[in-house]
């Protein structure tokens, strides 16, 4: 049986005594079970990287065929630095 110190009696019956309606005072003659602990999953690696690019406003364009030029430029100018941040997270990340 692992040893429990008494702060980890004391969180498991407070913690328990706030799941059951009867409150704390019914844990003074309740037994608190040892369980082994419950593991915390980790998260899965990952790696970002910032970009700080320059906006472009597209309101003052008439219609949305008058947006799709601007957009599309703005796309292809942006994707080379998406793909050197994608070669940088696969070396160092």
């Amino acid at each position: 049986m692992p040893d429990i110190t008494r702060r980890q009696t004391l969180a498991a019956a407070v913690l328990t005594a706030a799941m059951r309606p009867e409150g704390l005072f019914a844990m003074e003659d309740d037994v608190v079970p040892v369980t082994a602990p419950v593991p915390v999953p980790v998260p899965a690696p990952f790696a970002a990287v910032a970009m700080q690019l320059t906006a472009r406003s597209a309101e003052r364009c008439a219609d949305r065929a008058a947006v799709t030029a601007p957009v599309k430029d703005h796309v292809a100018a942006i994707t080379p630095h998406i793909r050197a941040a994608t070669i940088f997270i696969a070396q160092y990340g």
